[in-house]
């Protein structure tokens, strides 16, 4: 498991040390409900006009000569409408992505989506990305909606 460099790793202070992108078309918000840990957890709406959702957190001091390690916790609620090809959700560092899968189950199941990287600098941004597939006929009515809790980001604890 990672030491943790994210401050608010699980969302239990709102959007304390996250920016959602500035974006008026995708609303991030934060929630209470059924978290992976603790009470409240992200969730990212993307609509056909607007597929990809970002919050990202600035880090400072990171080690470049050492690899971190990412786990978090992401999945994908019933969609308003039909998300034709699902939701790539990924994490970033900088323009680097650290790890991305493919969400097609609207289950309700919490997935780890996990991956490792070694910081190019020290000061860089963190990023969350959700960007889900419409389809080419899709109405602006439809949503896909993935939710993210539990990030932990840094390099490897003894």
């Amino acid at each position: 498991m990672p030491c943790n460099d994210i401050n608010n790793f699980s969302f239990e202070h709102d959007f304390d040390y996250w920016c959602p992108a500035e974006n008026p078309l995708t609303t991030s918000w934060v929630q209470s409900g059924t978290a992976y840990a603790g009470e409240k957890f992200l969730a990212v709406a993307t609509t056909p006009t607007t597929p990809i959702g970002i919050v990202s957190q600035d880090l400072f001091w990171l080690d470049d000569e050492t690899p971190y390690e990412l786990t978090v916790q992401v999945r994908l609620v019933e969609p308003f409408g039909a998300v034709e090809d699902g939701c790539t959700v990924s994490a970033h560092l900088g323009e680097q992505e650290i790890a991305a899968e493919v969400l097609k189950s609207t289950e309700g199941d919490w997935t780890a989506l996990t991956g490792s990287i070694q910081p190019s600098a020290r000061n860089l941004t963190f990023s969350l990305m959700a960007a889900c597939g419409f389809g080419a006929h899709a109405s602006e009515e439809l949503q896909g909606q993935v939710q993210w809790d539990e990030v932990l980001f840094g390099p490897l604890c003894d």
